[in-house]
């Protein structure tokens, strides 16, 4: 398949690259644009940890991780030409059917520590407000399911551990048996159970035996370091992420419900400032289903983040707003970017 081209002939990820953030096409910034078609830029980040940090190593410059430094380039360039808000308030605007354009949004997911130390300054900073989704387990306890799924892939156990799982019941015809193919089938939205997928990976390597955050140990905030935080809210608000950042979809209707339900009341347990919106595990649209929504909904949220990669439309569902996120690279044009295929694609 040939590859797309700018007008001029450019390959389309290589003219993007070269814009500028104010570049003019037909007399009006590619910004502009992204404001007046109320495409709003909710932003979404995970980890933000400098090179010089020991951890750094685990995450790199992956999408997972975007350095202090480039973190601000990003939000000076969103606070020029965004009115931030928190993600509530697009929220509100979406049910209400208020204009949404020229506002944009902060967001973390799964509660690094690293947030905390390096993009808390960096808030306090610019004087922009976000909102830290957070991991309910990993708060408590700082174990992740995924990490189990990594150790049987670096032990190289996969194809010991399906036919230990397809004899205790589980349905694991669909999994594939390389190391990657397993890695990704095993968060699939139509896969097996993923409450049901933990209890086997516990019981194939040993109940106990699964170390609190494997090598993400201390990544991630636990309980202390919140309790602890100097005004809460000020600028730092704090969302559902669930429980333990399980496949909604691959779960029971019971299951969905406690999922949610435990991952908001250990965050109430911390006296934190909590957000009405919900952050869907893993973030596609068919992670979510209309069970989860009509639990959102019962459960007083008013609207559910995505991470889709486009900009949000105010678009709602199950009488919730649904917020769509896009995740710029650890680059100081990267954000640019985004606001740049963002407009370009409303124009084709």
């Amino acid at each position: 398949m040939s590859e797309r081209t700018g007008r001029r002939g450019c390959p389309l990820p290589a003219a993007i690259d070269r814009l500028p953030v104010g570049i003019v096409v037909k007399g009006a910034s590619l910004i502009a644009r992204v404001r007046r078609r109320s495409l709003v830029p909710i932003l979404l980040y995970h980890s933000v940890l400098p090179p010089s940090d020991p951890a750094y190593r685990l995450l790199g410059t992956r999408t997972h991780n975007v350095r202090p430094e480039v973190l601000r380039a990003h939000l000076r360039i969103l606070k020029r030409h965004f009115d931030v808000v928190r993600v509530d308030e697009l929220a509100e605007r979406t049910l209400t059917g208020r204009s949404l354009g020229g506002l944009g949004a902060v967001t973390f997911d799964d509660g690094y520590r690293s947030v905390l130390e390096h993009a808390v300054p960096v808030l306090e900073e610019l004087g922009i407000p976000a909102t830290c989704f957070l991991t309910a387990e990993l708060v408590r306890t700082g174990r992740w399911w995924r990490d189990a799924v990594r150790r049987v892939i670096e032990e190289d156990r996969v194809t010991e551990f399906l036919a230990f799982a397809a004899a205790r019941g589980l349905d694991v015809q669909g999994i594939r048996p390389d190391s990657d193919g397993f890695y990704r089938d095993t968060k699939r939205p139509d896969g097996l159970n993923t409450r049901a997928l933990e209890d086997t990976l516990d019981a194939f390597i040993g109940q106990g035996e699964r170390p609190a955050g494997g090598p993400y140990a201390g990544l991630f905030c636990r309980a202390e370091d919140l309790m602890t935080l100097h005004d809460p809210g000020s600028l730092l608000a704090f969302g559902n992420h669930g429980q333990a950042h399980h496949v909604l979809s691959s779960l029971a209707d019971d299951e969905q419900r406690q999922e949610i339900a435990l991952g908001e009341s250990v965050l109430k347990s911390l006296g934190l400032p909590l957000s009405r919106v919900f952050s869907v595990p893993f973030g596609g649209s068919t992670y979510i289903s209309d069970v989860t929504r009509s639990i959102l909904k019962d459960a007083g949220y008013t609207g559910y983040l995505l991470s889709s990669g486009h900009g949000t439309t105010g678009d709602v569902r199950g009488g919730l707003a649904v917020l769509s996120r896009v995740t710029p690279a650890d680059h100081p044009k990267a954000l640019a970017r985004v606001l740049a295929k963002q407009a370009i694609r409303r124009t084709r």
